[in-house]
């Protein structure tokens, strides 16, 4: 997804963390110092790290456990339990070298042997967390206590940066486990900065900072993540005071003007691999016609939508997916053909490619198609604002081509994870207005949009979008280490994916986040593209003097 999650996901999105001051919270003792962060919805992974892959599970979890390495958005990979690495062209094997300084809370080493077990039980039990490196890795190997390695297949251009989507876990605590996947982790114990103190479903995750910490104790002695309704009622939180950041803006761009005149708060912005879009389910026979997706992008508002839906945060799309902030992978020549077109002449166009494929209106001004159907659908979104604003919208203006849209608004929880994506996806909606951020390597995309295997949660799945000659390409750059090559054959995909039309890009949303600035300095130490940066931006920030 982008998904989702989703990786899950920038350039100014830096989910930062600032630290806090009072949580009306039950069953939360006072601390010297709080760290107090708004969300809105619970991690579906709980505190099981083998299950995480939504946005949610990338808030809860990295405060407990960590990664490998971290990946920030101009392309660079940051270090973390892993030091280093190196790729071994003649055995095809990728070799990372551990820090020795890192620890588990309970004080045992952090050792090869942990990073082999994290992975190997992962694979074993099909988890999330192995699916993208299963199919490549047949063998893992401790060199020494801080050395392992991973034999691959084949080659694999990105696995550094995937391998490090992983959260290393205790083997002297996961082994006796039958099995992980199934697991609830009742008391967790990681590496990262902070240790479990109480999980609260739909209030708030405890946590207490681990005075272990091999990169050394923070300046904060709780941290709570709270759980809101809605965006609205985290805004007033935290003009309140009585939450410290929001990781996540996108939605409320509207309700933000009164959090930019507070002296107290940072809300920042920027350009991020973000793509919003309309998805058509493909189940749908309609919606496995080019021309009509033709027709419906042309008829889309989209300089409106940024204008007035995003309060002007975003940009007018390019149609290959990716936005002109990953410069080194993007195709910037896909530009969106309605682009120097008034929306009128939109209009025009969009009728008239309806008409040419003999769809005609019917006595209530709803086109039918050729197979009888009539062409009225639901569109789902999820109950943000701009979301909602922007629904509405694009029903106003298909409707003007005789395409009939019910707005159908819902939980994030429940659209995610029950309707669209997830195991239990019902797979019954015609269109879902969505936003997909795309890590900074395009081996996301290839995830995404040509899974190996397939998987519930990926677009491809989920949309049920098949395309062998797009797949080959995806499934093949995978696998190409030359560089130059292999931006040529995602360049290609680009264009491929706008000519097909695969979904329906509307805006380069821009991600922000907003904090306030009263208590902690050094809080915005660098972008990362996912919500991995409590690893690299809270180990930095220090209580003002």
């Amino acid at each position: 997804m982008a998904r989702r999650r989703p990786y899950l996901v920038l350039v100014a999105m830096v989910l930062v963390l600032t630290l806090g001051m009072v949580v009306g919270t039950a069953g939360v003792s006072e601390a010297k110092t709080k760290y107090v962060v708004a969300w809105y919805a619970d991690p579906g992974a709980g505190m099981n790290p083998f299950r995480a892959r939504a946005h949610s599970d990338y808030i809860f979890i990295p405060w407990i456990y960590e990664p490998l390495n971290v990946q920030v958005w101009d392309g660079r990979i940051i270090p973390w339990l892993a030091k280093s690495w190196k790729y071994d062209p003649v055995s095809m094997e990728w070799v990372f070298y551990l820090d020795e300084r890192a620890r588990w809370s309970d004080g045992k080493p952090l050792t090869a042997e942990d990073v082999k077990f994290t992975f190997e039980v992962a694979y074993e039990h099909n988890t999330i967390m192995g699916n993208p490196t299963k199919k490549n890795v047949v063998g893992i190997r401790v060199i020494d206590s801080h050395t392992v390695a991973f034999k691959l297949n084949e080659p694999m251009a990105a696995f550094p940066a995937t391998i490090g989507q992983g959260f290393i876990v205790p083997k002297h605590l996961w082994a006796s486990i039958p099995d992980v996947s199934k697991y609830g982790n009742p008391r967790p114990v990681g590496s990262g900065p902070f240790t479990f103190k109480e999980f609260k479903p739909r209030n708030y995750l405890a946590l207490e900072k681990n005075k272990l910490y091999w990169k050394g104790p923070l300046d904060i002695d709780e941290l709570i993540v709270r759980i809101f309704a809605n965006m609205q009622a985290e805004i007033v939180a935290l003009k309140k005071g009585e939450v410290d950041f929001m990781p996540d803006l996108a939605g409320a761009e509207n309700l933000l003007k009164s959090l930019e005149k507070d002296e107290n708060i940072k809300v920042k912005f920027g350009l991020t691999n973000n793509t919003f879009y309309v998805a058509p389910n493909y189940r749908r026979t309609p919606m496995r016609n080019k021309q009509f997706r033709y027709a419906l992008d042309y008829a889309a508002p989209k300089e409106r939508i940024v204008k007035v839906a995003l309060a002007g945060y975003g940009q007018l799309p390019l149609m290959g997916y990716f936005s002109p902030v990953v410069k080194k992978w993007v195709n910037p020549k896909v530009t969106w053909k309605g682009l120097n077109m008034s929306e009128e002449e939109r209009l025009r166009k969009a009728n008239a490619i309806l008409d040419g494929i003999g769809w005609k209106r019917g006595p209530d001004g709803i086109r039918v198609a050729d197979s009888g159907e009539k062409l009225h659908y639901s569109i789902k979104c999820m109950n943000d604002p701009a979301f909602i604003r922007t629904a509405e919208m694009i029903k106003e203006n298909w409707a003007k081509i005789g395409v009939g849209i019910d707005v159908q608004v819902h939980d994030r929880r429940t659209l995610y994870g029950g309707i669209v994506y997830g195991g239990k996806s019902t797979k019954d909606w015609d269109f879902l207005l969505h936003r997909s951020v795309l890590r900074p390597d395009p081996d996301h995309l290839a995830r995404e949009y040509a899974p190996e295997p397939p998987q519930s949660w990926y677009n491809a799945t989920a949309f049920a979008w098949e395309n062998e000659p797009m797949q080959i390409i995806l499934k093949s750059s995978r696998r190409e280490m030359d560089e130059t090559k292999r931006i040529m054959m995602i360049k290609k995909f680009q264009e491929m994916f706008a000519e097909e039309m695969v979904v329906i890009p509307l805006a380069h949303k821009y991600m922000g986040f907003a904090y306030r600035t009263d208590r902690f300095v050094n809080t915005n130490k660098a972008d990362v593209y996912t919500s991995m940066i409590p690893l690299v931006n809270v180990v930095s920030m220090k209580l003002k003097k």
